[in-house]
């Protein structure tokens, strides 16, 4: 399945071995008679009962949950049709039907749905964007009982739900002019228009036209503090950028570009604000906003962007401090949950640097080289309901090692250049030229219906990661394109990829320990090289990857190997589970398999996703045992096993294919032991179902994990109860001394994995703040605290002296001194080598002067000829035209070739 958050303890590797155990018969049997439930009894102790195998007309592409009480589902096939159950699951209603006679439409005509968007302020309402057909789509406020038809001329491109009030929404749609032929009379131009409702779609106005990315200024989710006072949390702020040309058809976002604007309006599109020039995109999380800033200044070039930063909700903004200059780059937000900016530089190919910012979200630090990139997800994992604790893996190679020094030419590196950080509160969005947000040009019907998925609105990412693996499935079975590695393609990657793991925010980085033992009983291997490696988001395709959830505390799964390096072999692959959050783990099964969380992570349910299968397994235990339950009479790929999105219930829903036609079971879990946990009072005494439980990192900090210890309250691992869906974790925190592992390295440092000690890294400028001396040394900190620490004494890091750059002066040689200088040469040259030194001595002088009048000349000519060449220029770097010469002296020295200075004015094709 698809992946989820958890945190596990330590301490308990020896009694959370796995064993095997003989079922009785009694619980194996299963009756799969026609339409009724069937139960497993083992000494009328436990009883699970299945639901009636449900088939639909195509492969299932998303479930969702609705209602207060979430027993309401929605479910969407991958032909587009919608069906309905009140019963969590058991029986369905297909809803296609109804919605067609309220289009009156031709019977023949086909209606499909592409997604739902659900509102963050009323659980019962919802919009069904429609994909094909004649109407823009369906709106509900009662979790899609009855529907009323959204009046729109044209389908809509994206619906965003206003955070507190339910029946507002922003929409966009591409104007007619983008569909028709560009010779028509009548035609207009082609632009994306932003449009507001008041009433669920019945009404509309006009906001913006030539519209690139919009969104609601004040999100429910993750505002800050302070972000519901004053004119910072207006609700009813929009915020967008737009093209300022308003003439003509509205490009494609292809590439970062001058003339897009951020913009905001507080009356709802009657006036408007500059607030940054050139802001192409943004991304608003937990208080930040980020946007990515096209520049326009001497000396920089074609396309070179900065990432700004607000704080304060986009009164004022910063430029964000990085090691290194950024061109061509995008950026990722991996994580704003935590009091700082963890963001993903994708510096080209299949991996990126990971920087953290400070409290202020301005000054970056590196963090971790080289993380693995792949179709714009990253291997990169924030452990849920844990603080501070993070699972990366990184390309590891010589050239591409965390350790190393970043690898940027010199004249790249700039003094406070930055990057950096994705979570669960919000659906991963690309601050990108390669993934653009409603954003888009002259389109065809399969790029709207990506573009529709790209503006949803936000939604918790680890909910919506755990359905994409169904949606990508049945785009499989459809015969569609799908970047999947079948098994036993090739056993290693190239370079290889190895996890690591965080318990400080990313201030040091540890690879993760293999268990001791298998299922098998043996030692899985030993050495240096013996670590457990597991696969991220970036092979959800083939692989389930590293889940934790909010309400599974200290709970994790994954799936992966142990040895020197990840393996991408599926006989080679097995399935782990933690319940430290991380520190220590355990081979559950070999292969494989899906997993989901039930009953706060005290319930856990996995099934074959390699192979067809007829059974499933579960463990009521955390992983202590488990348990085969068949769950069809005739075997199926299952593709998906899912709960109701807090994961505090006892009912999933498992759903898979035979050929084309979905397939849908209930797991019915309710009556599996009678009794509820009691004693969270007592928790860690005899008399008590619960224990108290501290992660830890087993370094320095034990215990302290970001400055404090936190003891979670939560079921012994080997109790016979249920938590009542409504049980919250009862948390209790002290603050420790301070130690190395409570900094991280300040700007201009590095840390070597598995190291504590900041050393200066060359390759990286100082923060603004620290200036040279004349002597050509700073006093500066290695180490800053990292953000949201709370320790208290101890370690404190001394300023220390280092070396640094001070400025270059600027070379000028007139030619009286190079004359001068050419002739004192060829005295010192003398009758061994006079002439040649003659020569090259001469060559360095055309050189020099050559430079001299380049800089002379006006800045603009030069990038000017620079972007004439890049425009000469088509796929495969081959010419069109002969390229232009460079301005200057430069043309003479290289002619037509121009391989020096084409490279500098390289502008990467994006896809949209």
């Amino acid at each position: 399945q698809a992946p989820k958050r958890s945190d596990a303890g330590p301490g308990h590797a020896t009694d959370f071995r796995p064993r095997k155990m003989k079922v009785p018969r009694s619980l194996l049997s299963v009756a799969l008679c026609g339409g009724c439930l069937c139960s497993f009894a083992a000494g009328g102790k436990e009883d699970i009962r299945l639901g009636k195998e449900v088939e639909f007309d195509s492969e299932v592409r998303d479930i969702q949950w609705f209602g207060a009480d979430k027993n309401t589902l929605l479910l969407q096939t991958s032909i587009g049709r919608v069906h309905r159950s009140e019963d969590h699951g058991e029986t369905w209603t297909e809803l296609t039907p109804q919605l067609s006679e309220l289009t009156r439409i031709d019977p023949e005509k086909t209606l499909r749905v592409g997604r739902f968007y659900r509102s963050l302020a009323d659980p019962m309402t919802l919009f069904a964007h429609c994909a094909s057909g004649p109407v823009a789509g369906f709106a509900s406020t009662d979790a899609g009982k009855t529907w009323v038809q959204v009046q729109k001329e044209s389908r809509l491109q994206s619906w965003q739900f206003h955070p507190t009030r339910s029946e507002w929404a922003l929409a966009s749609h591409w104007t007619e002019g983008c569909r028709k032929a560009a010779s028509a009379a009548d035609v207009k131009p082609c632009t994306h228009d932003l449009f507001l409702t008041k009433d669920l779609g019945r009404t509309w106005s006009l906001i913006a036209s030539r519209v690139v990315q919009f969104s609601w200024g004040a999100r429910r989710q993750g505002l800050g503090s302070g972000a519901v006072s004053g004119d910072l949390a207006k609700q009813d702020r929009i915020w967008l950028t737009q093209f300022k040309d308003q003439t003509g058809n509205q490009p494609r976002l292809t590439h970062w570009r001058l003339g897009i604007d951020l913009l905001r309006t507080d009356d709802l599109g009657k006036s408007f604000r500059k607030v940054l020039q050139d802001g192409n995109k943004f991304q608003m999380t937990n208080g930040y906003m980020l946007v990515v800033k096209v520049l326009d200044e001497p000396g920089m070039a074609i396309g070179d962007i900065r990432l700004m930063i607000s704080a304060d909700h986009g009164r004022t903004f910063k430029e964000a401090q990085l090691p290194r200059r950024l061109r061509h780059h995008s950026y990722s937000v991996l994580d704003t949950s935590e009091g700082a900016i963890v963001l993903h530089v994708n510096q080209g190919g299949e991996s990126g640097d990971v920087y953290i910012s400070d409290a202020t979200g301005v000054t970056f630090s590196l963090s971790l080289r080289n993380n693995l990139r792949k179709r714009g997800l990253c291997a990169f994992e924030k452990v849920m309901n844990l603080n501070g604790i993070y699972i990366a893996n990184v390309v590891d190679d010589e050239a591409k090692a965390p350790s190393a020094k970043t690898t940027a030419a010199p004249d790249e590196v700039f003094e406070g250049e930055s990057s950096g950080s994705q979570q669960e509160s919000m659906t991963v969005r690309w601050l990108s030229e390669e993934r653009p947000l409603d954003a888009g040009g002259i389109l065809d019907e399969q790029e709207e219906d990506e573009e529709v998925a790209e503006g949803e609105a936000v939604l918790s990412r680890a909910d919506a990661a755990r359905r994409e693996r169904g949606k990508v499935l049945s785009t499989a079975s459809r015969g569609l394109s799908l970047p999947s590695l079948s098994a036993g393609r090739r056993a290693q990657a190239d370079p290889p990829v190895r996890t690591v793991i965080s318990f400080d925010m990313g201030g040091a980085w540890q690879e993760l320990s293999s268990p001791s033992v298998g299922v098998d009983g043996k030692g899985p291997c030993s050495g240096k090289k013996c670590h457990l490696h597991l696969h991220g988001f970036t092979e959800m395709f083939d692989f389930a990857p590293v889940y934790s959830y909010r309400n599974a505390v200290g709970i994790l799964m994954g799936s992966g190997n142990v040895g020197a390096s990840l393996s991408f072999d599926r006989s080679e692959t097995s399935t782990y589970m933690s319940r430290d959050g991380g520190l220590t783990w355990v081979e559950v099964k070999k292969g494989t398999w899906i997993y989901e969380y039930g009953n706060h992570g005290g319930l856990v349910v996995i099934a074959d996703m390699a192979n067809k299968t007829s059974k499933a397994e579960y463990s009521f235990d955390e992983g202590h045992s488990w348990h085969e339950i068949g769950v069809a009479d005739q075997a199926l790929d299952i593709t998906n096993v899912l709960i109701e999105p807090d994961a505090t219930a006892r009912k999933f829903v498992m759903y898979g294919h035979r050929g084309v036609t979905g397939i849908l079971r209930l797991l019915d879990f309710s009556k599996l032991h009678q009794r509820v946990c009691e004693g969270t009072k007592e928790a860690g005494t005899d008399k008590s179902d619960y224990e108290r439980w501290s992660p830890s990192d087993q370094l320095a900090g034990g215990e302290c994990i970001l400055g404090h210890k936190d003891e979670y309250v939560r079921r012994k691992q080997l109790a016979e109860c249920f938590n009542e869906e409504g049980f919250e974790h009862p948390t209790f925190q002290s603050n420790c001394r301070c130690t190395k592992e409570n900094y991280e390295c300040e700007l201009g440092f590095k840390r070597k994995l598995g190291s504590l000690e900041c050393t200066r890294d060359p390759s990286q400028q100082l923060p603004r703040s620290e200036r040279c001396g004349q002597d050509g040394r700073a006093s500066v900190s290695a180490y800053r605290r990292v953000p949201g620490d709370t320790c208290a004494g101890g370690f404190e890091p001394e300023q220390v002296r280092v070396r640094c750059s001070l400025p270059k002066p600027q070379v000028q040689l007139s030619l009286a001194q190079f004359k001068q200088t050419s002739a004192s040469t060829q005295e010192v040259g003398g009758a061994e080598g006079g002439s040649s030194s003659t020569m090259w001595t001469l060559a360095g002088g055309v050189v020099l002067a050559c430079g001299s009048v380049l800089l002379a000349l006006n800045r603009s000519a030069v990038f000017s000829w620079l972007n004439r060449l890049d425009d000469s220029r088509t796929v495969g770097n081959k010419y069109t035209r002969p390229p232009p010469a460079p301005p200057g002296c430069g043309a003479e020295m290289v002619g037509n070739s121009a391989v020096g200075a084409s490279a500098r004015a390289y502008r990467p094709p994006v896809s949209v």
